[in-house]
């Protein structure tokens, strides 16, 4: 999960994230190995390899592991190289959920977890799984950046008398559910003539900024999500959101003006919650500033990602000197 030219919004998430702490707390010094997943199941594999080569050549502190596959060679490594650094792995949903019907890669990060010394789950939802299996975990979702998603954007990219609904993903995407969306635009199509939909994909992070800047509400149909970036994105533009109850999604929006969770997969009951903010006079400001108390922000969620770097360091080099 990282960006790639191909497809720069893939983990864009992760990599604000270290650039964050980078800039936040100068004394980390980063190593980053890039598994492209999205070019084939093979090189997860083939990271198997390499990692297990670069791990017996340098001496880290903290392997940092975002995604349950990613952290598959966690499963090749001996007792001597698991021992030489802490590992701690972050899974974001799709890796673990059984909503996500990604069996296989679900087994793999369960196995993955259980020899991290560190698991971080973006969502409660995955609790349940983790604690089952008696894994060390902590819930930590992904940081927003406030900068780039600012109501001054929004100030900046205008309005025009067009009601744009955002899609957060592209249609393609099957976990995203985009016939239900369909059907939500279908009947509220019938009330707002002017209704434009806009989809998320192949955006750099301004121009995400700056359509979610100029939209009217954006709504999740998502089958499986953990701790869905783009909803916590939207709402610090001040942009209302309508959700299927899934993930964490429930919490985000939780006390937030203008914002609805819909409690069944019905195009219907969705689509009425989208007509009542396609008809209110919306205060973008106060959804941005209460949203921003919630503690989304990426300062304060990377504080809480380095005080666990720490006491994981802590630990092994207590380890360490036992030994």
């Amino acid at each position: 999960m990282w960006p790639q030219k191909s497809n720069p919004d893939v983990g864009i998430f992760i990599k604000e994230q270290v650039d964050s702490l980078k800039k936040k707390y100068p004394e980390l010094l980063f190593d980053t190995y890039i598994i492209k997943g999205s070019e084939g199941k093979l090189n997860y594999l083939k990271s198997i390899f390499d990692l297990r080569k670069l791990l017996k050549q340098k001496l880290y502190n903290i392997v940092h592991i975002h995604y349950g596959l990613s952290a598959m060679f966690l499963l090749f490594l001996g007792k001597k190289l698991l021992s030489k650094s802490s590992f701690m792995l972050t899974l974001h949903g799709s890796d673990i959920m059984p909503q996500a019907g990604k069996y296989l890669q679900q087994k793999i990060s369960l196995m993955a977890s259980k020899r991290s010394d560190m698991v971080i789950a973006v969502s409660y939802s995955m609790q349940g799984i983790l604690q089952r299996n008696n894994i060390k975990h902590e819930n930590i979702p992904c940081g927003v950046d406030t900068v780039v998603f600012d109501i001054h954007n929004h100030d900046r990219a205008g309005l025009n008398n067009k009601n744009i609904v955002v899609f957060p993903s592209r249609p393609g995407n099957k976990v995203k559910n985009y016939s239900l969306f369909l059907g939500v635009m279908d009947i509220v199509s019938k009330t707002f003539k002017n209704l434009q939909v806009e989809t998320i994909e192949n955006m750099n992070r301004q121009e995400v900024a700056e359509l979610l800047n100029r939209a009217k509400c954006l709504v999740m149909t998502s089958i499986s999500e953990g701790s869905p970036q783009v909803v916590k994105e939207a709402l610090m533009t001040g942009l209302p959101v309508v959700s299927v109850n899934v993930g964490e999604v429930n919490k985000i929006l939780k006390g937030l003006p203008n914002c609805y969770i819909s409690k069944h997969y019905n195009s219907d009951e969705i689509a009425g919650y989208v007509n009542v903010i396609l008809n209110t006079d919306i205060n973008r400001s106060e959804l941005r500033n209460t949203f921003m108390r919630k503690g989304y922000d990426q300062s304060s969620i990377c504080k809480k990602i380095y005080c666990i770097y720490k006491n994981l360091a802590k630990t092994k080099a207590e380890q360490m000197t036992n030994t």
